[in-house]
């Protein structure tokens, strides 16, 4: 599937392709922590850009971020159930 084929799911969802892109990489690895997943982003996009589109995606629901309760530096980042549902979309759009 191309960028262009999952356009009218993301419009749909108002999400850019790089909040898509942050989702498939979280569903890919089964969550993580943020410095993980912020390593794989920065491959693609700008270190901001994946900062700002996962804090987006936090704040819009689908994501979960929690911090570590044994060590507070860490940040693990999960899919909701509004996560899973987008990337289902996109699967059967």
């Amino acid at each position: 599937m191309n960028l262009y084929q999952t356009q009218p799911v993301r419009d749909k969802h108002g999400i850019s392709w790089h909040e898509e892109y942050l989702l498939g990489v979280i569903a890919a690895i089964q969550n993580g922590f943020i410095t993980y997943i912020m390593e794989i982003a920065t491959e693609v996009m700008a270190e901001a850009t994946a900062h700002k589109s996962l804090t987006k995606l936090v704040e819009r629901e689908y994501l979960n971020q929690e911090r570590s309760k044994t060590d507070r530096r860490y940040v693990s980042i999960t899919l909701t159930d509004k996560g899973r549902t987008f990337l289902k979309e996109l699967q059967n759009g």
